[in-house]
């Protein structure tokens, strides 16, 4: 079971790189972290250094343009955009023979419901995908009058077997 899963890279990267809380919040510390990762390796792996410089590793302001600069390069990848569209979730669910289950909300603030998948994406294949109305980025929680109780993932999964 997996949960949370931004089904369309491009997107998501867009949303997250829009000007507003996301960015503010969200991609600034992921920005940060990766950038952090980026300059041990720099540091560490001198193959590395041919990829970036630890300039152009300092300007980097969004999730777009680490995954272009670091990620990308350091993966087989082209560019930002090769790796989203090689790596678009979307495009594989259909050939997915081991049984998953996905649960998404629809107000998941890192990607617009529109990208969600639909049953022709699936196909016949072996995919349940629940979504729920709320939840947020990883917070499926039920209100019990004014206390927050998580959802059990597991009794969900299992009932739903």
């Amino acid at each position: 079971a997996v949960g949370c899963v931004p089904m369309n890279l491009f997107e998501s990267a867009g949303i997250l790189d829009r000007p507003g809380i996301n960015q503010s919040i969200y991609t600034k510390k992921f920005v940060g972290d990766l950038t952090a990762k980026a300059a041990k390796l720099h540091h560490q792996f001198p193959s590395v250094r041919e990829h970036f410089s630890l300039e152009e590793l300092k300007q980097t302001k969004t999730l777009g343009e680490i995954e272009s600069l670091v990620i990308a390069p350091l993966n087989g990848f082209q560019t930002g955009e090769d790796f989203y569209r090689q790596n678009c979730t979307r495009q594989f669910l259909s050939k997915i023979r081991v049984p998953h289950y996905i649960i998404n909300a629809r107000d998941d603030p890192f990607f617009c419901p529109y990208t969600l998948p639909t049953a022709s994406d699936i196909g016949p294949g072996t995919v349940r995908i629940d979504y729920e109305a709320r939840g947020g980025h990883c917070g499926f929680v039920e209100s019990k009058s004014l206390a927050f109780f998580p959802i059990n993932i597991h009794d969900t999964v299992v009932s739903a077997g």
